[in-house]
């Protein structure tokens, strides 16, 4: 951001702080040498609206504001400043109901506080001060004369914005708080106002609620939306360390050239792997269905099966469908998630885009596809070959 001109700032200075600099710098107990008049050097008070701003400026609240933020939480460096404001605005009002009284001469005072006459100035203060928490709303303090009166009326109004204000940023403390588990329990009453809609099954509600819980685990968050906005640099970093040892696992996806160049394939083969998730009983994949794609267990377990019978039990950090991945053949295998599991899926579009870069990668994958006889798989070997850990 560039600094503003002395033309830019002097403007904005003249529009905004101008008339406060001058109201506040009158001698009212010079031009208004009437002590009823006196009371109007109340005004001088507007300066106080630039707190704000110096506080803003000042290196030690910002760390303070940060160390509240860190142990309380976002919204209390914002209603803690609105409560200290609501305790000066008493302190200034039982202040001014004392000066505005002190002028005429305490007249009813007595009536309302029979002990005033031989009060201490703590305990006139403390008076003062109850009936400044009564104005604050409702009227506590029933002003006598005039001046009492313009005063009460102007502390009420300014104490009700004041007070708007401060519930204002308590409603948003609230909301800042938790705010990805109050959008999954949002979340979750509009999946089952979409069940009721659609009339759906007791089963399928069921379903579809273990599938939301496993994905979002009482935190609402859209992973890929995250990932997308960050740069390319954080994403490769994220990205990698989700997957990269999950990729590591995979023989022909190991690349150690010693060029420089190993971090780059790892990070972008990285980036491209998207995370799916199985309730149990779910199909991962089908026999005989066209495949495109392989995946990586992050977590979980995965039953095989050829032809209606298991043949084994996948579990964290392994990996399959890599055969259909390479040779575009047809799924010699069902995959069922056995238990609840994230599963990361590489797509052959987005695995062709990667290894494009890399010259020996593509050397490799075409020597495995040419070899035939170790890939193509045949009718009693297809849990072998489709199916790897």
């Amino acid at each position: 951001m560039t600094r503003p001109t002395l033309r830019v700032w002097f403007g904005e200075y003249v529009t905004s702080q101008l008339a406060i600099d001058v109201i506040s710098l009158v001698p009212f107990d010079i031009v208004f040498w009437n002590p009823r008049l006196r009371m109007l050097g109340i005004f001088r008070l507007v300066r106080l609206v630039r707190l704000p701003r110096i506080f803003q400026r000042c290196a030690i609240f910002r760390q303070a504001q940060n160390k509240i933020e860190e142990i309380i939480g976002i919204g209390a460096s914002k209603t803690l400043p609105i409560a200290f404001c609501i305790f000066c605005f008493m302190h200034f009002n039982a202040c001014a109901t004392y000066y505005t009284a002190k002028l005429s001469g305490f007249v009813g005072w007595e009536s309302v506080w029979p002990q005033f006459a031989g009060a201490s100035t703590v305990q006139v203060y403390t008076w003062t001060m109850f009936q400044a928490v009564g104005n604050l709303f409702p009227m506590s303090f029933k002003p006598q004369t005039t001046a009492e009166q313009v005063v009460a009326i102007c502390f009420i109004i300014a104490g009700a914005i004041l007070y708007a204000a401060f519930v204002g940023y308590i409603s948003s403390a609230a909301v800042s708080v938790n705010p990805s588990g109050r959008l999954y329990n949002q979340k979750m009453e509009e999946l089952i106002d979409y069940v009721k809609w659609k009339k759906l099954s007791p089963t399928t509600r069921d379903k579809l609620v273990s599938y939301y819980e496993i994905k979002y685990r009482g935190k609402y968050f859209e992973e890929e939306s995250l990932l997308a906005d960050m740069n390319e640099s954080l994403r490769e970093e994220v990205s990698s360390h989700n997957t990269r040892r999950l990729i590591e696992k995979v023989v022909f996806l190991r690349r150690c050239e010693g060029d420089g160049r190993d971090d780059i394939f790892f990070n972008k083969m990285s980036t491209v792997l998207h995370a799916r998730y199985y309730i149990p009983g779910d199909y991962v994949t089908k026999q005989g269905d066209s495949g495109n794609d392989m995946f990586f267990i992050l977590s979980g377990k995965v039953n095989v099966s050829v032809n209606g019978v298991k043949v084994v039990s996948l579990y964290d950090e392994a990996y399959f469908g890599e055969v259909s991945l390479i040779t575009k053949s047809l799924r010699t295998a069902t995959v069922q998630a056995g238990m609840a599991s994230i599963l990361y899926r590489l797509t052959r579009q987005d695995f062709q885009s990667v290894i494009s870069e890399f010259e020996d990668m593509q050397e490799r994958i075409l020597e495995l596809a040419e070899e035939g006889q170790r890939l193509v798989p045949q009718p009693k070997q297809a849990s072998r070959w489709d199916v790897q850990t």
